[in-house]
């Protein structure tokens, strides 16, 4: 990935995004897009104490701009969001980076309305249909159920104190669960493409992880396979 950035011909651009999970700490995350708009997730910071404070966001922005340069990767743009406290960290760093391009995404606010002002609000007949039918709240109730799963394993995997060990956690746990779940033609294509994107991962970097974890050594494996031991991994 990093020799894709040193080489790409005009330079990278960063991209930054704030949110804050469910347990109100405040991310800051960054993708790399090259040139040919290929994004790479580069790194997620907790900045809950920098949370409004431009001098402490700036500061970790000004590390991360410096750890790429030593890396010789040519930086030629930066994009932020229009939150206050980056706004005005990415405008400060403008002065000391002028030959990086800064955009920020400003969203103003929506101050028309399309009704008359005293008038009743109302809503189209066609909508009004969907919302009122038993189909669209059943489907709802069934996203929910789905998702709730995939935002918890999230929220574990996203934090800065996350291990490799807990990757194999979570592809077990949504195996499980669609294991069980009552849709089974659903079921079985999901765990299909689970099932492939576990192939694409560096699967020895993680079974390693969890052969190393003390509380959990060969215990935890299928004793059946047999290219899974201390020995096969020490090759």
């Amino acid at each position: 990935m990093e020799i894709a950035f040193k080489e790409d011909p005009v330079g990278v651009t960063l991209t930054f995004d704030g949110w804050t999970n469910v347990n109100n700490e405040q991310l800051l995350g960054t993708v790399i897009l090259t040139s040919e708009g290929k994004p790479y997730v580069w790194k997620a910071v907790d900045i809950s104490s920098e949370h409004e404070n431009y001098t402490g966001v700036m500061n970790k922005t000004e590390k991360m701009l410096a750890d790429l340069k030593k890396k010789e990767i040519a930086i030629c743009a930066i994009v932020t969001d229009s939150a206050s406290a980056y706004a005005a960290a990415w405008c400060r760093l403008r002065i000391s980076n002028r030959s990086i391009i800064l955009a920020i995404n400003y969203e103003p606010p929506i101050v028309a309305s399309r009704r008359q002002v005293g008038g009743e609000p109302t809503l189209l007949h066609e909508i009004f249909e969907i919302i009122n039918s038993p189909t669209f709240w059943n489907r709802i109730t069934d996203i929910s159920q789905i998702l709730d799963p995939y935002c918890k394993l999230l929220n574990v995997l996203q934090r800065d104190k996350a291990r490799l060990f807990q990757v194999i956690h979570s592809m077990g746990y949504l195996v499980q669960f669609w294991l069980n779940y009552s849709d089974t033609s659903l079921a079985s294509k999901i765990i299909d493409r689970l099932e492939k994107r576990w192939n694409e991962w560096e699967q020895p970097l993680l079974l390693l992880s969890y052969l190393l974890h003390p509380e959990y050594r060969m215990e935890q494996f299928n004793k059946s396979v047999s290219n899974i031991n201390y020995s096969e991994f020490g090759k």
